[in-house]
């Protein structure tokens, strides 16, 4: 009989004794399936530097967009609908702080200039629909959108 209670089998039970203590303590305190890890302190500041960077590289974007259609309107005005001299050379101004604004941004040349393009033209249909009172067409709507959508997936990655 001693070869049935020799240690390994004492420690089969002890194995067992402390899984169901384990067990029966987590009874105790319950815990919902989703728990998250604790926060690290550096982890909030992050996620805040992320929003921020969005909401100016946004802000941006709009600006620059306004400052280049705003500005080829004028330009527009001025060559194609008799408007003065005075209203190219203010359109000429306020392309030239389009090229200031984008250099703001915090992305590489090449990806901020993609990415304006894909909000230029859905700026560019809002604004003949605000400003020249011509609404869009429903392939304007979804070239506008596919646009953007493209615009997020470049600027996913910083």
């Amino acid at each position: 009989m001693s070869h049935l209670f020799g240690d390994e089998d004492f420690d089969d039970v002890k194995g067992i004794t402390e899984l169901r203590s384990v067990l029966l303590e987590s009874v105790k305190q319950p815990r919902y399936f989703h728990t998250r890890q604790p926060r690290k302190r550096g982890d909030e500041a992050e996620e805040t530097g992320v929003i921020t960077t969005i909401i100016r590289a946004v802000f941006l974007f709009l600006v620059a967009g306004l400052a280049e259609i705003g500005g080829g309107y004028l330009i527009w005005q001025w060559l194609k609908n008799g408007k003065s001299l005075w209203v190219g050379i203010i359109g000429a101004i306020v392309m030239i702080l389009y090229g200031v604004v984008a250099t703001r941004q915090e992305f590489s040349f090449g990806k901020t200039y993609a990415a304006y393009g894909g909000i230029f033209i859905a700026m560019a249909v809002l604004w003949g629909w605000f400003i020249d009172k011509r609404f869009p067409d429903w392939s304007e709507w979804v070239g506008a959108g596919i646009c953007l959508v493209g615009v997020a997936v470049m600027l996913l990655k910083k």
